[in-house]
């Protein structure tokens, strides 16, 4: 009990550096068509690399198993459209628009749609005179990238986009293929100050939990009048509509 109360106490000197920060939260992800597992880990690799520095850490899921995460946040990604690289030369009709995040009556959901064919398209330009060894790592990497900017949206709970970097409205290919493409300040301040403010909500679930399994000692001040709603996918709260760009519409 003195740990939880001393821990939670220290919260205020987390924001002093987020990189201590870790939140953990469920991601899953649904493709309509299976892509490569080289493609698969190349994305998966960019997502972490961009955003756990950040403060943010995935535990990644298909739907159809790990039916009771135990993270706090749920983001259910649906890969739309051939993510695979196998053909560069043809497509089928897709938006104009790389990625959106579903916006309803109640705000920002938990869902996120990435086109692939319309990645595909806005890179097969480029891609065409890459070394074939290293397409797949660079289209997912690609692909990587807009999963990154939408979770932004969903995470930071901000309909802003930033006027260069990884945050803003439109990418070219050269962008999108380059070796090193991140947010900027403003957006991984925003990114960084979400991450404490859900982990201070589940510390105080934390403690809330404890306090009700020993229910013999002392309620601390302040601290139950936390509870466990806000750990879920509610737990980024706020609400958010997507921009019309070349990332969302």
């Amino acid at each position: 009990m003195v740990r939880l109360i001393l821990l939670l106490a220290a919260l205020p000197m987390l924001g002093a550096d987020a990189h201590y920060l870790s939140v953990p939260f469920r991601l899953y992800t649904v493709f309509q068509h299976e892509p490569p597992a080289a493609i698969q880990d190349s994305i998966r690799h960019e997502v972490d690399a961009i955003m756990s520095p950040l403060g943010w850490t995935f535990k990644w899921s298909s739907t159809d198993n790990d039916p009771n995460p135990d993270c706090i946040i749920l983001v259910v990604v649906h890969f739309k459209g051939e993510c695979g690289i196998e053909d560069l030369t043809e497509f089928a009709s897709y938006p104009f628009v790389l990625g959106r995040t579903e916006v309803s009556g109640q705000g920002i959901g938990p869902f996120v749609d990435i086109y692939c064919d319309a990645v595909r398209a806005h890179l097969a330009g480029d891609l065409r005179g890459w070394n074939p060894k290293e397409r797949s790592a660079a289209f997912g990497r690609a692909v990587g990238r807009v999963v990154a900017h939408e979770l932004y949206h969903v995470l930071a709970q901000t309909q802003h986009h930033a006027s260069k970097g990884l945050g803003k409205a439109a990418y070219t290919p050269r962008e999108l293929l380059s070796d090193n493409f991140r947010f900027e300040k403003n957006e991984v301040s925003k990114l960084r100050a979400q991450a404490l403010r859900v982990e201070q909500r589940r510390l105080a679930a934390a403690f809330e939990r404890a306090q009700r399994d020993r229910p013999s000692l002392s309620t601390a001040s302040g601290v139950t009048e936390s509870s466990e709603k806000g750990t879920n996918a509610a737990a980024v709260g706020g609400s958010l509509y997507n921009s019309t760009s070349a990332i969302d519409k």
